[in-house]
């Protein structure tokens, strides 16, 4: 345990000059002080956008972005690309290995005590909706465009090819999984390894998805409690 504290410590160290940047880039000065981000091995591709923070009295490192949260991704670095708007609501944990990408005109909304782990990639040109206590397993991919536009073969009109992502409180997106522009999930909906997730379910909460498209397997049952959610391996 004191090893793991002096690590941690020694990582702080390493990455203060980003840290420093990082928030009193973003951030007005009376918020910038607090130190409210905490960033480890980070690349900063694009920083033109906005971070807005939420929070009356932000403390420090109370959003850490980078941190290891899986251990195959311990060496890998975290890309940061903000050209639009990132709200934060409170303490918030982004893994390692991750990629976020806020396109000019995407708004992307993280609640209070998420959890995005280590190898996801959320982009977001348009809007995005992480509801409060929601937690995201690693290699999750969630992307609210489809970068490039169809047009209809008869009108020759263009496809809109952008959507909103709705994320409910309390959900929880096993690893692996796509979701895709279009979805809106209720609160505490669990949504299964590798589920493929591209549509508004309209459903009760507490209800268990997957599948590729993913479906309802089963409705109103099941939810994680996160405090009471460790196996007893017998």
């Amino acid at each position: 345990m004191i090893n793991n504290k002096i690590k941690h410590i020694i990582q702080i160290i390493l990455n203060s000059p980003p840290i420093i940047y990082f928030n009193f880039r973003m951030l007005p000065l009376r918020q910038a002080i607090h130190l409210p981000f905490f960033l480890y091995n980070p690349s900063f591709q694009d920083l033109s956008g906005k971070i807005i923070l939420d929070i009356k009295n932000p403390t420090i490192g109370m959003i850490k972005i980078g941190k290891t949260g899986a251990g195959m991704y311990k060496k890998n670095c975290t890309i940061l690309e903000i050209g639009g708007n990132m709200h934060f609501y409170g303490e918030c944990f982004i893994g390692s290995n991750t990629l976020i990408s806020i396109g000019r005109k995407g708004v992307c909304y993280i609640g209070k005590k998420t959890l995005i782990n280590s190898g996801s990639r959320i982009i977001c040109y348009h809007k995005i909706v992480i509801g409060n206590y929601t937690h995201i397993g690693w290699d999750v991919q969630m992307i609210d465009t489809d970068m490039h536009s169809m047009k209809n073969a008869l009108t020759e009109r263009k496809v809109k090819g952008y959507a909103p992502i709705i994320l409910g409180e309390h959900c929880w997106i096993g690893n692996s999984s796509f979701i895709l522009k279009s979805t809106t999930l209720p609160n505490y909906t669990i949504a299964s390894c590798g589920s493929y997730i591209n549509k508004k379910f309209k459903c009760e909460e507490k209800t268990l998805i997957g599948g590729n498209p993913a479906q309802i397997l089963a409705e109103g049952c099941y939810y994680r409690d996160l405090d009471d959610d460790i196996i007893e391996y017998k």
